[in-house]
């Protein structure tokens, strides 16, 4: 330190000695936190390390595992043909789907595959494939009834169940629709409600927190009575022509007409709407449930009335060009297509093609006035009995 003219140091050469001790110790302090930080970097990245080896082991297993799985899977598949052979458990329908039927089963077909299913489900028993197809129909109706999900069906959630079930024998014209059967409301919960009073149970009682106790009716009481039913109506149809004639010419086909032009309640009427409907989606090439201009040229082009002289056979004889065709095509599908949306709906065509049959059908002796619609609910013909058997199946 650099004395001063008494001898004594200079305040100056002391401060810059304390200003250097001050940054070596800072300086100290800096490396031994940058050392810290990089121990504990080091440290991270061994612990990173173990843990990517772990899983990496952890992959090696798996993988291994995976395939010792996929030998096992082709040893099963290798064993599959044999067991089949031999007799093996039989394996369920692959073609069953998400709504309890299967895509070539009476569910999805017409009327000679309904009266074979129903005569096969009668004589066949429980080891039948009808009678498989039939329990998981009716599990279905018993399911989608059980508001509650408590496995019991009360009254009200009976009266579902029974319009759900009745959708077979309704869609081939073996049961009456609802208003067809009850005339009046009164009638239907009255008839309904005694038939629920001799399936449930006599004693028991469900609970429920809101409204207290119900009587109701199980799974297992409701299938035992709805095949026992099916049964004893299978007798019913060991008569009747397998198959429609609304494909058939001649004679035959002259009668299913004027049936189904004489009332929208006889059985040839809805197997009309049935075919009706079956063209349609067959039109409906996108899938949106209506159908455009070519559409209707598929339509007006379908089999059943140009086959058997309902409509024209031949383009000269219903238009002198094909000019003349789409523009008679064109105004038709102006007429049903009164918004202007280009398309047609399933209700607007079955009008017109009714329409146009009942016109049609004066040539054989029909009216030819189109039958009104019932509205739901409305009363039987004056006198009709609601015990009088008219049809197959009553429910």
């Amino acid at each position: 330190m650099a004395a001063s003219s008494g001898g004594l140091p200079r305040f100056g050469a002391g401060a810059e000695a304390l200003g250097e001790c001050g940054s070596r110790a800072r300086a100290v302090a800096l490396a031994q936190e940058v050392l810290s930080l990089h121990e504990a970097h080091e440290k991270k990245l061994e612990e990173n390390r173990k843990c990517i080896e772990d899983l990496e082991g952890q992959v090696d297993q798996l993988s291994k595992r995976n395939e010792e799985l996929e030998r096992e899977l082709a040893e099963l598949k290798s064993q599959l043909p044999s067991q089949a052979a031999s007799g093996g458990a039989e394996q369920p329908d692959n073609a069953n789907n998400i709504l309890g039927c299967t895509d070539d089963s009476v569910f999805l077909g017409e009327k000679g595959q309904f009266i074979q299913f129903v005569l096969a489900l009668a004589n066949g028993g429980k080891s039948s494939k009808e009678y498989k197809q039939m329990y998981q129909f009716l599990l279905k109706c018993f399911t989608d009834a059980d508001n509650n999900f408590d496995g019991r069906v009360g009254y009200l959630e009976f009266e579902m169940l029974i319009d759900a079930a009745a959708f077979l024998p309704r869609r081939f014209g073996y049961a009456p629709s609802t208003p067809e059967l009850y005339a009046t409301d009164f009638d239907r919960v009255k008839l309904r409600l005694a038939l629920f009073n001799g399936l449930k149970p006599k004693k028991a009682k469900a609970v429920n927190k809101k409204s207290g106790t119900y009587d109701y009716i199980s799974f297992h009481t409701w299938l035992n009575y709805a095949i026992g039913h099916i049964t004893e109506k299978a007798a019913s149809l060991t008569d009747e022509k397998p198959h429609s004639t609304i494909l058939k010419g001649g004679e035959e086909y002259q009668a299913f007409i004027l049936k189904a032009v004489e009332s929208r309640k006889t059985r040839e009427y809805k197997e009309f709407y049935h075919y009706v409907l079956k063209c349609f989606v067959e039109a409906d090439k996108d899938l949106d449930g209506q159908v455009d201009k070519p559409g209707l040229n598929s339509l007006m082009d379908a089999e059943g009335p140009r086959l058997f002289g309902f409509s024209p056979t031949a383009l000269e004889e219903e238009y002198r060009s094909p000019e003349e065709k789409e523009e008679a095509r064109d105004k038709l599908f102006q007429s049903l297509d009164p918004d202007g949306s280009g398309l047609i709906s399933f209700d607007m065509w079955l009008e017109y093609i009714y329409t146009h049959i009942c016109a049609k059908s004066k040539n054989i002796g029909a009216a030819g006035a189109v039958p009104e619609v019932e509205a739901a609910g409305a009363s039987e013909a004056a006198g009709a009995s609601l015990s009088e058997p008219q049809y197959p199946w009553r429910v």
